[in-house]
């Protein structure tokens, strides 16, 4: 009895269009380039505005509005409302100006000292009284270092001014001559070697004090500041 073998089953037919799945391998990360110019670029653009901010808000802070002298004031002189005028400025607060609002109140006040146009007005610049006051003269003095203290002179200070003793040959030894006074003006000369201090003295010791402040032979001696 023949054997008959079963045939093979024929192949199904591929759908017309389809591709059998293939395995993806995903791309490979592209490397990203830093260029630290754009880092350092935008760094300091943040500083600069900080900065910038920081600066307006300081100047903000530390702008006032104030009195000027609108012309300039002998010392002495009574100062006017057309002397006057008022300004918004950057001021130290150490200065210790005038803030506009009390520039009606410095009429009828006097410069203590000379002041030029254009200058803030600090208390120190103004007074209520003439100088020189009744009875008073005022003498200039041109002091060399060592002949005064070295302490800043201020208006209102206290001083003494000395004669020192002299001795000559054969004369017995004089007295030091001392007159009192108070400073009424400080400045240094243009080239800064000397000091020149304006003193209010009694009237009869104006013309012994001028004598001897052109001998060159005069001290200044400065007394207590405690009041």
């Amino acid at each position: 009895m023949s054997r008959i073998s079963a045939a093979p089953p024929a192949a199904q037919p591929r759908p017309v269009g389809l591709e059998p799945a293939r395995a993806v391998t995903p791309a490979a990360p592209v490397p990203v380039r830093r260029r630290p110019v754009f880092l350092f670029g935008s760094v300091g653009a943040l500083v600069l505005g900080g900065l910038l901010s920081s600066y307006l808000w300081v100047s903000a802070s530390t702008t006032a509005e104030v009195v000027l002298a609108r012309t300039t004031v002998q010392r002495g002189e009574v100062i006017t409302q057309a002397d006057l005028t008022t300004v918004r400025i950057g001021v130290d607060p150490a200065v210790g100006v005038i803030p506009a609002s009390q520039v009606h109140s410095l009429v009828g006040k006097r410069a203590a000292l000379d002041i030029a146009a254009g200058t803030p007005l600090t208390a120190v610049q103004l007074t209520d009284v003439v100088v020189p006051g009744e009875g008073q003269t005022v003498v200039g003095l041109s002091l060399a270092p060592g002949f005064l203290p070295a302490v800043p002179l201020r208006v209102g200070d206290r001083v003494r001014v000395v004669q020192p003793a002299t001795a000559q040959a054969g004369q017995p030894a004089t007295v030091p001559v001392t007159v009192a006074a108070s400073v009424v003006g400080v400045a240094k000369t243009a080239d800064g070697r000397a000091t020149l201090v304006d003193v209010s003295v009694p009237a009869d010791a104006a013309a012994g004090l001028a004598a001897q402040t052109s001998s060159g032979k005069i001290v200044l001696v400065l007394d207590s500041r405690v009041r």
